[in-house]
């Protein structure tokens, strides 16, 4: 049994910052753990093996023969051969015929002879006879079947919709296709609002082309077909303009004592540069351009100074004499080219992690601009004045990621995400007519394509035919020509050092130029990625790993009582939080007891009461439980039912600076409508709005919907059960509002006899908000009065919902807890959450009266 291998741990993914393996493999083979028992674990540790080269999949890949070889125990044995076979070498496989002995290895009957393949394992020789003896290893069962981490999707549907907007919604989309030109607006890192999502296979037609800006993300639950053309070119990190100045200002630097040991000042040190907005591809360098001498004196510079052209009184500035000109003049990127990432799929979040944000192509800097100098032969100083400005740089390319359950490019298809275009320097003209440039600005570097494929599915075939990631042109004066030394003293030509200097700083020479130009270079390798996702498979647990898992533990931080000398104070019967924790309020008082109050604290921790609200023992009934901040803790809203003959009222509080001001009280015209019993607000509230409910007796309960529309809040719609006779929608504050303000979930126990249920809105349309009912969530348990929807909550996202019930179970109630999920129009049923029994097995029934998310 110490030979077999049926029981695999790999450890894999090492990730420096935690000190430990964040992945691991189990390979159990379960056909031969029914044959020969369990064997010891073998334990494999592979710190360079990681998620950007490797999948789940290609482990298993990768153990397929261990574990054909050790399935069962394996058949060794020594073999005496002739010479003749001299030309056998480890590693080899050979045929063995042994007809005298049985093969017990072979399925029943038992009565077959040794004739199969085994491996040389070792070859030994008798020197003086030429005999030679060979160790051989044969296997004595095939492995069995595991199933395949990676053969299906490896992140959860729920993950495509987690973020950004429909891009049928921006694109024209029809029967799966993107049939006209269209542009998907990105930002400056690829976060929600440049985020574009599809549900299915989505083709780019022929013939079109989506153009991109910035940074966009596109998640595509399906296979992404590009026949079009994905366009990004020079819409990336916004270039440098034209070089116009020295710094501080001004186009005459000051007077500079030259050194003639030295060889001189370097001016350009001096030069205030542009390098335009960093991107996170490749450096990028301007052009060169011509420094005019002057024969005047330092002070007295004219345009009509005599002009020599010769090699003494005409400099190339060719960014090779001073490495501080070098490394002034360069912008930098951030990578040379795009690298393997660590990825990271959690799926109880359902979020992927270790993408960079940002995969725009390095942008080009403000070109150098031609300068005159004056000098004193006597002192040696120099006055340098700028005559002609340095070009502006060329804009990078814009990032594109890519996360699908597959790609692939017909024939027409294209992606091309190249560097911008630089312009020209402006050009100066001597007095004996000699034409001189100003550099170029820099051209823009590519922008890179990341594709992060979701499951083993076969990657496309990325090259130069279908990417184009190429550096910008570089604009050029009229008429110039590239020169060298040998030819500046040759009168009357126009001339212009534009050698371009854009490359990956890995062959940067920081004392000159690179070898080669790069404009219009292709870096199609460099600029590209393709990677496949993990499948997320927590480790299991070890003293090893013990370091790197961080325990969650809550403790009171602050502790607020009443008076113990005070009953009925019901101290905290209402409280709630904002969102941006820096505020949150509590109630006490009331129910005809004692005088009630609100009072709003700043700060969780340690925290000071901002502001209390006293409320009249007219109105104090409820002790506003109903209360709701805005995301920024500016609007604070409380609703008080009983005023006016339980008509109601709700108060809604603003807060300049830590002062509290009752900015508007709206109260209900009709009794016992108990307006303000719900509430709950979305946003930051000023702009957004919020939900107040009212519980009008003998007829259905109902959700008014409030905007404020510039000095105050009014009403803008009705929520309700829609076809719902006796309905107590909203009933003790079960209302929810999503972090992003586009959902809301409202429970309503008295829907179909009792049994209850969850109305989900979603808001939609354009300029002023609209609620449009999308579903109703219940749930058939065989039996009635379930209460379905007694308190309900929904995620930041809008996609999964949770609703409590309590569930009738032999005369008893149960508290449960359903979980939905919302997959665009399907509203899933995940999970049922049950509430626990004591020790004679009696049901909690208050199990979810209070749930959030």
């Amino acid at each position: 049994m110490k030979s077999v291998i049926n029981d695999i741990r790999i450890k894999w993914n090492y990730v420096d910052s935690r000190e430990n393996y964040t992945k691991e493999n189990v390979l159990i083979d379960g056909d031969s753990i029914a044959k020969h028992r369990i064997a010891d674990t073998k334990f494999f540790e592979f710190k360079t093996v990681h998620t950007g080269a490797h999948t789940d999949e290609s482990i298993i890949n990768y153990f397929d023969t261990l574990r054909d070889r050790f399935a069962g125990p394996p058949l060794r044995m020594s073999l005496e051969v002739m010479p003749t076979s001299s030309s056998l070498e480890v590693g080899d496989r050979v045929r063995v015929t042994l007809p005298q002995i049985r093969n017990f290895t072979d399925i029943a009957p038992f009565d077959q002879t040794i004739d199969r393949v085994f491996e040389v394992q070792q070859v030994t020789t008798d020197w003086t006879t030429g005999g030679m003896k060979l160790q051989l290893f044969g296997s004595s069962q095939k492995s069995g079947e595991i199933s395949r981490t990676s053969a299906n999707s490896v992140l959860l549907d729920a993950f495509y919709l987690s973020a950004g907007v429909n891009i049928n919604t921006v694109l024209t989309v029809s029967a799966g296709a993107v049939t006209a030109n269209g542009t998907l607006t990105g930002n400056a890192s690829s976060t929600d609002g440049a985020i574009y999502y599809y549900i299915g296979d989505l083709t780019i037609n022929a013939g079109v082309t989506v153009t991109i800006t910035e940074n966009v993300q596109l998640r595509i639950r399906g296979t992404l077909i590009v026949n079009g053309k994905i366009d990004g070119a020079g819409n990336g990190a916004t270039g440098g303009t034209t070089t116009t100045q020295f710094v501080g200002g001004g186009t005459t630097d000051t007077i500079r004592t030259m050194d003639y040991l030295t060889g001189g000042y370097d001016p350009l040190k001096d030069i205030d540069f542009d390098y335009g907005e960093q991107g996170y591809l490749c450096n990028t360098i301007p052009s060169a351009a011509l420094n005019a001498y002057g024969t005047g004196t330092a002070t007295t510079i004219q345009e009509t100074d005599t002009f020599d052209v010769s090699s003494s009184y005409v400099d190339d500035v060719d960014l090779t004499w001073y490495s501080a000109t070098v490394q002034k003049a360069i912008s930098q990127g951030i990578e040379e080219e795009l690298p393997y990432f660590s990825l990271t799929n959690d799926q109880q979040t359902s979020s992927l992690t270790g993408y960079p944000l940002d995969l725009r192509g390095n942008s080009g800097g403000g070109g150098v601009p031609l300068m005159r100098r004056g000098f004193t032969f006597g002192s040696y100083e120099a006055l340098y004045s700028i005559v002609a400005n340095g070009g502006a740089g060329g804009n990078g390319g814009a990032g594109l990621l890519i996360i699908s359950r597959g790609m692939v490019f017909g024939g027409s298809g294209e992606v091309d995400l190249s560097g911008g275009a630089s312009s020209s320097g402006g050009s100066w003209t001597s007095a004996g007519g000699d034409v001189f440039y100003a550099g170029s600005g820099a051209p823009g570097a590519p922008g890179g394509l990341l594709l992060l494929l979701d499951g083993a599915v076969t990657n496309p075939d990325i090259d130069d035919t279908v990417f184009t990631a190429n550096f910008g042109d570089a604009t050029h004066g009229v008429g110039a020509t590239e020169v060298d030394r040998s030819f500046l003293a040759v009168p009357g030509e126009h001339w212009n050092l534009y050698t371009v200097a854009s490359w990956p700083h890995g062959d940067a020479v920081w004392n000159g130029a690179p070898s080669a130009a790069l404009e219009n270079t292709a870096a199609t390798d460099a600029a590209h990625r393709i990677q496949y996702i993990p499948a997320d498979i927590t480790p299991a647990f070890s003293e090893d790993s013990a370091p790197d898992i961080n325990y969650r533990t809550y403790k009171p931080i602050q502790f607020i009582e009443g008076s113990p000398s005070n009953q009925n104070v019901y101290l905290g019967k209402g409280v709630t939080i904002s969102k941006d924790n820096q505020r949150f309020a509590y109630s006490q008082g009331g129910q005809g007891f004692n005088a009630a109050s609100i009072t709003i604290q700043a700060g969780i921790e340690n925290g000071i009461a901002e502001h209390t609200i006293s409320i009249p023992a007219t109105e104090d009934l409820a002790c506003s439980e109903m209360m709701a901040f805005n995301d920024t803790s500016d609007v604070f809203i409380e609703g008080r039912p009983e005023p006016n003959t339980n008509a109601g009222k709700l108060y809604i509080w603003t807060r300049s600076g830590n002062t509290w001001t009752n900015a508007q009280t709206i109260t209900w015209p009709t009794a016992s409508a108990f307006f303000g019993r719900t509430c709950a607000m979305r946003g930051n509230g000023r702009s957004q709005g919020f939900f107040v409910g009212t519980r009008p007796v003998g007829t259905n309960n109902r959700v008014y919907y409030y905007d404020n529309t510039g000095a105050s809040w009014t009403q803008q719609q009705t929520l309700t059960n829609p076809g719902q006779s006796n309905s107590l929608l909203a009933e003790d504050n079960s209302i929810s509002v999503s972090e992003n303000s586009n959902w809301v979930i409202m429970g309503d126990v008295q829907h179909g006899s009792n049994d209850g249920c969850a109305v989900v809105y979603e808001r939609t349309g354009t300029g002023a908000t609209t609620w449009t009912f999308r579903q109703r969530l219940t749930i058939t348990t065989g039996t009635s009065l379930n209460f379905l929807g007694r308190q309900v909550a929904v995620d930041a996202t809008g996609l999964t919902f949770a609703v409590s019930s309590e569930y009738l179970v032999s005369g008893f109630k149960q508290g449960r807890i359903e979980i939905w999920q919302r997959d665009i129009t399907a509203y899933n049923h995940l999970q049922t959450i049950y509430g626990p029994t004591d020790s004679v097995g009696s049901y909690d029934a208050t199990f979810g009266r209070a749930i959030s998310m």
